[in-house]
């Protein structure tokens, strides 16, 4: 989870970088990385991580001293639907539908 929070700051450092010039577009036709990026943010990380995060928050505290994070987190009942939905938002990450979404939130 902290990777894909990671994103977050990561694109808020290169929109604070970078300013005004990649946030808006240079015409009705294209789509800048700014407006790109906080489409991506908005309605594809955010969702999973407000779900996941704090469910998988929760189950980590519950981690025994002599168990591994990552033995406890393979335990977790959830950890497949978690998986699951990571995988799904890769996808989405990596596909043309990325453009559907944002033209959808404009």
């Amino acid at each position: 989870m902290s990777s894909l929070y990671s994103v977050f700051a990561t694109t808020r450092e290169i929109l604070k970088k970078h300013g005004a010039s990649i946030a808006r577009c240079k015409n009705e036709s294209q789509i800048s990385f700014g407006y790109l990026a906080i489409a991506v943010l908005n309605t594809v990380l955010r969702p999973v991580l407000a779900k996941w995060h704090p469910l998988l928050l929760d189950y980590e505290s519950k981690k025994p001293e002599d168990v591994s994070p990552v033995e406890h987190e393979k335990l977790w009942n959830r950890n497949q639907e978690l998986r699951t939905e990571l995988n799904q938002v890769r996808h989405v990450l990596l596909s043309r539908p990325v453009l559907k979404i944002v033209v959808m939130t404009r």
